[in-house]
């Protein structure tokens, strides 16, 4: 969950979902399209003849993210509601954002600040991309497949053995797949204690909970030190995107903490 919202465009679509406006901008289906490019090659060779298309194998990708990443926000969403926000979805380049647009007459602005709310906010957007994808591994074992065979983590993460389970068929695992990578994998990243990401969030409030005075620096401190760790270790392992990506965090925290030392304030409130 990023923190600024871009620009409308005449080419955003628009719809509603239980009670939230959501835009998606074209950034977004652009972008999960370069994200999945090269996985819709690798699987249009596992599965050969059998078709589908590289086109349709990448059509299928980014339907999926839209939906791990749209279960994201709703998850954003829904909780601001319970605190009595409104809210409003935007899906947009690798992610997207619940915006916050009215809070309702039993709840005081204080609300949405509080450190307890926040917390429960921004875990709300992982903890539903997981939920996600518990329901999807579930489905799949009900159905008799084995998902490990497509996703090694999964097995020893959910630890669902059964000798009465098959390999799926080579399509169902591509859809297994494309459904379980980002749900897992988003939510982990955004579980990161990193600013902006749902764990920077989330490190910050923690920290302000032990410490008004010092707790956005802490936050800040550790942000800048996880990132950097981030990118160190993907350059190491050749993922020079990540790599780049976790490298401008780490410095765009940094020059937040800067500015938060000279100004004393305004850390993404």
């Amino acid at each position: 969950m990023f923190l600024a919202e871009p620009p409308t465009t005449q080419f955003d679509l628009h719809f509603r979902i239980i009670g939230f406006h959501v835009r998606v901008t074209p950034f977004f289906w652009l972008a999960a399209g370069v994200l999945g490019h090269s996985l819709a090659v690798h699987f249009s060779y596992v599965l050969q003849d059998q078709s589908p298309t590289i086109g349709v194998l990448l059509l299928l990708w980014i339907l999926c993210v839209f939906l791990s990443i749209l279960i994201h926000e709703l998850g954003h969403a829904l909780a601001m509601r319970y605190y009595g926000m409104n809210a409003r979805i935007v899906l947009w380049h690798f992610g997207g954002i619940a915006v916050p647009e009215s809070v309702s007459s039993f709840v005081g602005f204080g609300a949405r600040t509080k450190p307890h709310a926040q917390i429960l906010i921004s875990a709300a957007g992982p903890a539903a991309q997981l939920l996600l994808a518990i329901v999807v591994i579930i489905g799949a074992r009900l159905g008799g497949f084995r998902v490990d065979t497509w996703i090694d983590w999964v097995n020893s993460t959910f630890a669902l053995t059964s000798d009465n389970l098959v390999d799926p068929s080579p399509k169902v695992g591509v859809l297994l797949t494309f459904l379980l990578l980002p749900s897992i994998s988003w939510a982990l990243l955004n579980l990161l204690p990193i600013y902006p990401l749902d764990g920077g969030q989330i490190s910050r409030e923690i920290c302000t909970l032990f410490s008004m005075s010092n707790g956005t620096r802490i936050s800040l401190a550790v942000s800048i030190a996880t990132a950097a760790g981030v990118a160190a270790y993907q350059f190491q392992k050749g993922f020079m995107f990540n790599a780049v990506m976790f490298g401008m965090l780490a410095y765009s925290n940094y020059q937040m903490l800067q500015n938060y030392g000279r100004y004393g304030g305004g850390f993404g409130r």
